[in-house]
């Protein structure tokens, strides 16, 4: 085994040995861990729990005999010692490489150095298994033995005496590659993963491996999503959906279960990030409708909200119901600004139906700024030629704008398009009375006189 190997491991233990126990805050503040990496390349793990500690310190290069009960070999400055103080008593083990080569171990209990007995070589056993175990050092032949010997309920039974969340990871993982895993064994994984590890970074690392396994199969897709879904980090949850949406192809199916979960992130920008990738493959089924506005719907940060709209926009070729389901949404943008912004983006979209023109006046209808309201509905006269019930609907609006010089902007705009029907000049005329100026209200009437 490589020290360096070793080094990595080791640091990673620590990190998911700190998140395993971030959770238990009571219990967390008795608990501390350290990791140095020499300038040699000795390694020094320490993990502390109130009284109790756990020390290892390595050097050099060795490998473990196949019981995992005693170190078969080492290089000639190789280095093992294992220090535990648990229950008051404090065991250590060294092992150095004897001159004739093979590994010679040295084992004392508070203090006393005990014969190499049976009792001794169970005890060494245990203190060995801990660092095998905890640091993940040869987990795929380890579980390929488990596997061949004891089955999928042997691999799961070993992985529950693991304490590392990373090393857990590490064992699932090769149980993944090695176990050629049906349904039920997937689902089953799944939820093994979601009791033992408990650490949000690893469980989302795991299942980003995972995924090529659980796309492949449709009947595991609830199975793997509800796993993601317990990932109560928002950005280790919107990592685990962006790593699918840019490393794997998701049908359609596993897509609506993608925008299900990112519905579940409770960060604003997190979800914006996963939905935003998602309009890319965005394809105006009903289904993918339904759950991408279903998640929409649920940011809070209009600036958020506004930039997913938008990047919907610009990203896919939305259908009527998709652009009708896109002003019902942008009805709910608290910031006037931003929704102007995005209403003004997306009256090229606009089309004379009855459903789609109903959803659109009743966004910008809710916009409280004179000025971007008026905004929005000069955009609409000079993007679009409107029909009768469309320019009925946006004079109705104008009406409505609280500026004087605001209200007269739009209907000045608004003039050339309603001289040749007489419902449409009547209404024009009561928007114009509307205008407190008399400024303002002259240069309206002035406006459609003149055409």
């Amino acid at each position: 085994m490589n020290t360096r190997f070793l080094v990595l491991t080791l640091s990673l233990l620590l990190i998911g040995t700190t998140i395993i126990l971030m959770p238990e805050q009571a219990e967390a503040q008795n608990r501390r861990s350290s990791f140095t990496e020499m300038h040699d390349g000795d390694v020094h793990y320490k993990w502390s729990d109130g009284d109790d500690l756990l020390e290892i310190r390595l050097k050099g290069e060795m490998a473990f005999t196949a019981d995992d009960k005693a170190v078969e070999r080492m290089s000639r400055d190789g280095l093992l010692m294992i220090e535990e103080w648990k229950g008051g008593t404090r065991r250590t083990l060294e092992v150095r490489p004897a001159s004739g080569g093979a590994p010679q171990c040295t084992y004392k209990v508070n203090g006393t150095e005990r014969a190499y007995d049976a009792a001794t070589r169970d005890e060494v056993a245990r203190l060995i298994l801990i660092v095998i175990r905890n640091t993940g050092i040869d987990a795929d032949r380890r579980v390929a033995r488990i596997l061949e010997q004891d089955g999928l309920d042997g691999v799961f039974e070993e992985i529950r005496f693991i304490d590392s969340g990373y090393a857990k990871r590490r064992y699932f993982g090769a149980l993944l590659e090695q176990g050629n895993l049906d349904t039920a064994a997937l689902q089953r994984l799944a939820g093994e993963v979601t009791r033992q590890i408990t650490s949000n970074g690893d469980r989302g690392r795991f299942l980003k491996k995972a995924a090529p396994y659980y796309l492949e199969n449709s009947q595991a897709y609830d199975a793997y999503f509800d796993a993601v879904n317990t990932i109560s980090s928002s950005g280790d949850h919107a990592r685990v959906l962006m790593h699918l949406l840019d490393e794997h192809d998701p049908d359609r199916e596993a897509f609506v279960r993608l925008l299900q979960s990112a519905r579940r992130i409770a960060s604003s920008g997190d979800k914006a990030r996963v939905l935003k990738k998602a309009t890319a493959r965005y394809d105006n089924h009903p289904d993918v409708r339904a759950a991408f506005f279903e998640a929409v719907n649920t940011i809070p940060s209009s600036g958020d909200k506004t930039r997913v709209l938008k990047a919907l926009l610009d990203n896919a070729d939305l259908n009527a119901a998709s652009v009708t389901a896109l002003f019902q949404s942008a009805r709910d943008i608290k910031s006037s600004g931003d929704k102007a912004r995005l209403l003004t983006s997306a009256a090229p979209f606009f089309i004379n139906d009855e459903a789609q023109r109903a959803a659109y006046f009743d966004a910008v209808n809710t916009i409280d700024s004179s000025g971007d309201h008026a905004r929005v509905l000069q955009s609409l006269l000079r993007e679009q030629r409107l029909d009768k019930a469309s320019l009925m609907a946006l004079l109705s609006s104008a009406a409505t704008i609280k500026s004087s010089g605001d209200k007269a902007r739009v209907l000045i705009a608004a003039a050339g398009r309603v001289t040749s029907d007489d419902d449409l000049v009547e209404a024009y005329l009561a928007a114009a009375e509307t205008i407190a100026a008399p400024g303002d209200h002259t240069r309206a009437l002035s406006a459609l006189v003149k055409h």
